[in-house]
């Protein structure tokens, strides 16, 4: 009997080159990895299920394909180790006691009710596999900081601080880059918010209205829609500062480029990875799609994608495919113990290094929005493609 080839579309956050070798390696089926822009691989996932098998994305974006129906209920009996998965889509919360955080959290769309919608009441069938998560924020060069600023300091304002005006790139995702920016606002006093996770149209139109001005005196120096392109943007010396994400700080890092993850004082701006199942996964492929999403609950992958500065839902998994250095370094906020390596070899952590914000309890507990879509998601996306024109 023929093999069937699954069919993953997904973007460069978690399906690199190493990972896609690893899966092929490891699967007894053949794979095929289509790598897009997150705005693209979100459009696709809404518009054409019948062109893959696996959505690799993140939850922020599930509510828009389930209603689309382009997404099927996942049996979570059928995993082996979904009673390991963490707590952060389950209960919202790695430890008691820690920040939920505004906006799209997993655990408010992690269970399929019985009336067939997402919720976070426990159920059997779920939307959508949990793989790799972050707490993000903005990175900067440490040696070009302004004089006035202090790294023990660190605020989201600075992005729109005029200290760095000139300097600054965003990313173009509206759900992430306009994020960014509603987190520098409210620092700044700039405009003031109900639900920071659910803006209103006003409140929208006073936030670009802001940086259309901002940007027409020169504040921002470029915008970007890939990993690539924001290690370009900072090492051609277009910008500074912006939101440059771990993996891209610690390629600049490799490329002996100083880069500092910022640990701000308001809170981290928080995302997670996840993997759902199409609407039109053919009967033949049911079981090979499970398999594959058991590999991602099994450690193997979650411990590639630590090395650049993920953090997987099964850690205990992930912990046996890290070296105590690694492990270390990455989840329990020790000082490097020696030299590590990114994904794909390259040194990345000096010895003694420490990572910005601490262990992964620390810094998943200072979680003040996630990555979200609002009530008013058309109406933003349409004035963010305003602001990104103007």
């Amino acid at each position: 009997m023929e093999k069937p080839t699954l069919r993953v579309l997904g973007t460069s956050v978690t399906l690199l080159d190493v990972v896609q070798d690893l899966a092929r390696q490891d699967m007894d089926f053949d794979m095929e990895f289509e790598v897009q822009g997150g705005v693209e691989a979100q459009q696709k996932g809404i518009l054409r299920p019948d062109e893959y098998d696996i959505y690799d994305q993140w939850f922020h974006s599930i509510d828009l394909l389930w209603t689309a129906g382009a997404i099927q209920p996942i049996n979570s009996d059928r995993l082996a180790n979904w009673d390991e998965v963490s707590e952060l889509t389950k209960s919202g919360v790695l430890y008691r006691g820690a920040n939920l955080g505004a906006g799209s959290r997993p655990m408010d769309i992690q269970f399929v009710q019985e009336d067939c919608t997402l919720g976070s009441n426990s159920a059997l069938r779920i939307s959508a596999v949990p793989t790799v998560h972050n707490a993000d924020s903005f990175s900067y060069d440490p040696k070009l900081m302004p004089a006035e600023l202090d790294v023990n300091s660190e605020s989201w304002k600075w992005l729109l601080s005029k200290d760095w005006r000139g300097k600054v790139g965003l990313n173009t995702d509206p759900s992430i880059g306009i994020a960014d920016m509603i987190l520098a606002a409210q620092a700044m006093d700039l405009v003031e918010f109900d639900d920071i996770g659910n803006l209103s149209i006003e409140e929208i139109d006073a936030l670009v209205d802001e940086l259309i001005l901002l940007k027409g005196a020169s504040h921002f120096a470029g915008f970007w829609s890939t990993v690539t392109d924001s290690v370009e943007f900072i090492q051609r010396r277009k910008g500074r500062i912006g939101g440059i994400w771990s993996p891209a700080a610690n390629k600049l890092r490799a490329r002996n480029v100083p880069m500092r993850v910022a640990a701000p004082s308001e809170g981290y701006r928080a995302w997670h990875s996840c993997l759902c199942l199409s609407s039109q996964l053919s009967e033949e492929k049911t079981e090979a799609a499970y398999q594959y999403l058991n590999w991602w609950l099994s450690g193997r992958p979650g411990a590639v994608l630590a090395r650049q500065g993920y953090y997987s839902s099964t850690p205990e998994r992930t912990k046996a495919y890290l070296s105590a250095a690694e492990w270390d370094f990455w989840y329990a906020g020790k000082p490097a113990s020696e030299a590590l390596n990114d994904p794909q070899g390259h040194k990345i952590i000096e010895r003694g290094a420490l990572r910005e914000g601490g262990s992964h309890r620390d810094r998943m507990s200072n979680i003040v929005m996630w990555n979200t879509l609002m009530d008013e998601q058309n109406y933003l996306v349409r004035r963010w493609n305003e602001f990104l024109a103007a």
